[in-house]
């Protein structure tokens, strides 16, 4: 996957990872792996804003129940617009 550039997280048998548009998975057992991961990633979430921003990392977290938050930086350090300083939930 290109453009990974923050989180990394593993849940219930899966490696997580994230771009600024994108969360992809990996599966990968809680045993760990010998060898290198070659499968595709499995795309999760697409389509996150990647307007004009300074933060485009994207911390990943999962609570104990499965659903997973997504954080999108402000375009800067002040930033009036609420759709992008925001944590996302998704199920």
């Amino acid at each position: 996957a290109d453009g990974l550039n923050h989180s990394l997280v593993w849940f219930d048998g899966y490696l997580y990872a994230s771009s600024q548009t994108t969360v992809y998975r990996w599966p990968y057992p809680a045993t760990g792996v010998t060898e290198e991961i070659v499968t595709p990633p499995e795309v999760v979430v697409n389509n996150m804003s990647d307007g004009p921003t300074l933060h485009t990392s994207r911390a990943l977290k999962f609570l104990p129940d499965g659903i997973l938050y997504v954080q999108n930086g402000a375009r800067w350090n002040v930033d009036d617009d609420s759709y992008l300083a925001v944590i996302r939930r998704f199920d």
